[in-house]
């Protein structure tokens, strides 16, 4: 029933890769479409994925665990950690929690930069922070708005109290210990591995490299099915966070 069912999906455009799970055991798990179309190369188990703002779930997660083993408190002002960081009332947890007020740089980057398709970090992001000071859109930890800031901020962060780079980070304490092989998160600089895939869109034209793509914490982690199985799954069995 359920080859049949994503039979027509992908008849109707469905590109992806599916995995189903039950009481810990993998049940169901296919492959549909392709990994990079324009060489024929077909999704397979080892074929990293762009998780876009699932990523977001990972960079929470970090943040909790350096909670628990003390390296920082969530309920400090980011300022404790980042002293040049602007919005003085700002805690930790309120970027958690999109309850910050701080705007998204997705939207007022072009603002202060012309050029939007060379792709900049979270460093220069933080820069742009601390000398333009965008304004709040509202005051913080009285309402709920999806920020993009908020967890890049927050992988800056992790950066700061660890003496890591973020990309480090997490595969020495999430992606190797959890045995999640086909894991990364993505650095422009470097480019793709050859076995990830390509992101489309619905017409297969390829996404272009823009600003944004060299900012990770708020996306850019590249996974698996099976890697995201395993994710899940070290949630029940407490093998990272408590």
């Amino acid at each position: 029933k359920l080859d049949s069912f994503y039979r027509i999906q992908v008849a109707r455009g469905f590109n992806g890769s599916v995995l189903i799970g039950y009481h810990g055991q993998i049940i169901y798990e296919r492959y549909f479409g392709y990994a990079d179309k324009s060489t024929g190369r077909k999704l397979s188990p080892d074929a990293g994925v762009q998780l876009a703002s699932t990523s977001k779930t990972f960079t929470g997660t970090a943040i909790m665990y350096l909670h628990q083993h003390k390296y920082l408190n969530i309920d400090h002002k980011v300022q404790t950690y980042i002293p040049n960081f602007p919005y003085a009332n700002v805690t930790i947890k309120m970027l958690l929690n999109h309850r910050s007020g701080i705007p998204d740089y997705l939207k007022w980057y072009g603002r202060y930069r012309k050029n939007t398709m060379s792709p900049v970090y979270n460093d220069d992001i933080m820069s742009l922070f601390a000398i333009h000071k965008p304004a709040l859109e509202f005051v913080p930890n009285t309402r709920f708005k999806y920020s993009n800031s908020n967890y890049a901020i927050l992988a800056r962060l992790i950066e700061e109290v660890t003496e890591m780079n973020y990309r480090d980070f997490m595969q020495q304490y999430i992606f190797e210990p959890l045995g999640m092989k086909n894991s990364f998160v993505y650095d422009p600089a470097y480019g793709l591995p050859g076995k990830a895939t390509k992101s489309y869109r619905a017409d297969w034209v390829e996404y272009p490299i823009v600003f944004s793509d060299g900012v990770y914490g708020d996306k850019g982690i590249y996974s698996t099915v099976r890697d995201m199985y395993k994710w899940d799954q070290s949630f029940y069995n407490y093998e990272f966070l408590d």
